[in-house]
């Protein structure tokens, strides 16, 4: 259900930044949008963070396949030198919070720091906030473990 409420806000508040021109383009990218914004709710889950535990060869494959970011600003036709920049953090963040073994303080001082920059980049509007969705996502979301024991 809360996967669901992020999808229905985020389509409220940017949906029509992905229909504005009614291109095939957009609307892909905010398909994608969507796949951000329910994984970084999902990602919490109990059933997520337990099944990346037990393989950690698994979550580096994860982390390898997030080029989201990367292919909405294409997509989209935005300035790729902030895409590439948080898409390159975010990937430098979840590869030290992986390296160091999960744990939520070193994901939480990522997130802290990313949350700090990501404002200076220049962005603003959806690509702004879902700059900061998929550093959420992937940095914290996914790459902490929350029910480690």
């Amino acid at each position: 259900m809360a996967v669901i409420v992020a999808v229905i806000a985020f389509g409220i508040v940017w949906g029509g930044e992905f229909a504005r021109d009614n291109e095939w383009q957009q609307w892909l990218a905010g398909i994608i949008a969507l796949d951000i914004v329910a994984g970084a709710v999902a990602n919490f889950t109990r059933g997520t963070s337990d099944f990346y535990a037990q393989r950690p060869t698994n979550r580096w494959g994860f982390i390898a396949i997030h080029v989201h970011l990367l292919v909405i600003g294409w997509l989209m036709g935005w300035d790729m030198g902030p895409v590439f920049l948080v898409w390159l953090g975010t990937i430098a963040c979840v590869s030290i919070v992986n390296l160091t073994g999960n744990r939520a303080v070193i994901g939480g001082l990522c997130l802290a720091l990313g949350l700090i920059f990501l404002p200076e980049l220049g962005m603003e509007g959806v690509q702004l906030s879902l700059s900061a969705m998929f550093f959420l996502k992937v940095t914290y979301s996914f790459g902490v473990n929350h029910y480690a024991a």
